[in-house]
């Protein structure tokens, strides 16, 4: 039984999974004006192709040139196709599979999938798969039979979770609606520019909908007045709540606490002990300690006890922060060969979790566990954190996350009518962030119209612990240095 968040402002959509008791099960964020490429179609214009890499450069018209490989395809995962048939210079219709990161452009495929929300329709292959989460092997065989008659070997689907649950007409219906879909997109591209997008995925807002409606879910609320009406149409036996209140949909509902920690080096573990997690270039490194947990018969019990916590909750921080990649994890050293296995038979468990194919490798003599996660999107630190501008290593939170604190401080000084005004002591960067992206105008010109915010930029004052105080009446005795706020 699971509830889902959805927070919208004119700066980020957010969107959070809880269990019945509360705790995140998934976590995503989007800025509203930067929705990122994955699954858009895009008629392309090859520049170079790599024979001896069996892949090619492909013009999208983005910043980087995507890249496209020869086993990015299904099609060209069959014995008879070896390589890519392209040459410079000629339009190919691609998929975006995978988000830019770093200096690497965007991951292609030229098998188009197009998801809806029983059926993900694959119109080049003659594939039919059903989601590995449907347990019940007679519901699989049923709906890979209904699926295979009415494509008749001519195209591919999968169908997804929520299929378990659908009656055969919503199944074909969508179907169907897919095929009409792929036929308009074909058309587009012979007539579209090359280097030009000729579908874009749906944002954030409707993903979520589509994406979680395998849960069972028992309430979905959101802010946003398109997301709830496609809600009560979708999910017509969940009861759906809009908000209407300033302070954001997930601080008002107390999940505020829970999306600090995914900011956060250093995470606790329920027993006392906690798990470091550090980036690197090419991979993500975990440490698990013990901590302050000494509730162990022995050392030995101790130590296999905290493992297990880790475990699960690495499985949980890999998930809510879209941690992809090479993954190492340094678990405490464990000398009973049985520990080694149930510790492995339980992070297997708790990956298994997970919507994205994550493989979990051996453990090594010295307690190291290789694993590799699939990421289509870029992780959530993305988001929440920034390259550090002292040393240049390390992260720190991004300017916008602290913004967007400062902004839940001023709602809930700004609720009280008596305030006219408040006056915010900022670090220089933060101070400077607010006025150059204008990050908080349309909260300024809607439910604090009226109202004046003043920003003294403070050196004094680290980033993150900005001052706030709320100023009564028309005539204010203001500091030297203080601006308005829009």
């Amino acid at each position: 039984m699971s509830k889902l968040y959805i927070d919208y402002n004119p700066q980020y959509v957010r969107a959070a999974l809880t269990d019945e008791a509360g705790e995140l099960e998934d976590f995503f964020i989007e800025k509203t004006a930067m929705k990122g490429p994955v699954g858009n179609i895009y008629k392309g214009r090859v520049e170079n192709v790599l024979s001896s890499m069996k892949a090619a450069f492909v013009n999208l018209g983005l910043e980087k040139n995507g890249f496209l490989h020869v086993g990015q395809s299904l099609l060209e995962r069959s014995e008879t196709a070896n390589k890519l048939n392209l040459s410079a210079g000629d339009s190919v219709m691609c998929q975006v599979v995978k988000d830019q990161f770093g200096d690497k452009g965007v991951r292609l495929s030229l098998d188009i999938t197009l998801p809806g929300r029983y059926v993900v329709f694959i119109p080049n292959a003659n594939i039919v798969s059903v989601s590995r989460r449907i347990s019940s092997e007679e519901r699989k065989a049923e709906l890979e039979g209904l699926v295979k008659g009415a494509l008749n070997g001519e195209t591919g689907a999968i169908l997804r979770t929520a299929a378990e649950k659908a009656s055969d007409e919503e199944i074909l219906s969508e179907l169907e609606e897919l095929k009409q879909l792929w036929l308009s997109i074909k058309e587009k591209y012979r007539t579209a520019p090359e280097k030009t997008a000729i579908f874009k995925e749906d944002d954030l807002l409707f993903r979520t909908l589509r994406d979680f409606s395998y849960c069972d879910l028992t309430e979905i609320v959101t802010n946003d007045v398109i997301a709830y009406n496609m809600a009560k149409q979708e999910f017509p036996d969940t009861e759906i709540t809009l908000y209407d209140r300033p302070q954001n949909v997930l601080l008002h509902y107390g999940l505020g606490s829970q999306i600090e920690t995914l900011s956060k080096r250093v995470v606790e573990l329920r027993n006392g002990g906690f798990i470091v997690i550090d980036r690197a270039e090419a991979l993500t490194a975990i440490d698990v300690n013990t901590g302050k947990f000494v509730g162990g018969k022995n050392l030995e019990d101790t130590v296999y006890r905290t493992n297990i916590e880790a475990a699960k909750e690495i499985a949980r921080q890999l998930r809510l922060r879209n941690i992809g990649g090479i993954i190492i994890v340094d678990f405490i050293d464990m000398t009973e060969p049985e520990h080694r296995a149930g510790l492995m038979e339980i992070l297997q468990e708790e990956v298994a979790k997970d919507g994205m194919r994550t493989t979990v490798m051996s453990m090594t003599s010295l307690g190291l566990v290789e694993m590799t996660r699939k990421r289509k999107r870029v992780s959530i630190d993305n988001y929440l954190l920034q390259k550090c501008p002292y040393c240049d290593r390390g992260y720190t939170v991004s300017n916008e996350h602290l913004i967007m604190a400062l902004r839940e401080k001023l709602v809930a000084i700004l609720c009280d009518n008596s305030v006219s005004a408040v006056l915010v002591r900022a670090n220089p960067e933060i101070a400077e962030s607010l006025f150059c992206t204008r990050m908080l105008s349309k909260e300024c010109a809607t439910i604090w119209k009226g109202k004046r915010i003043y920003v003294v930029s403070d050196e004094s004052v680290p980033r993150g612990s900005e001052k706030t105080l709320a100023m009564v009446g028309s005539v204010l005795t203001l500091p030297n240095g203080a601006r308005m706020l829009y």
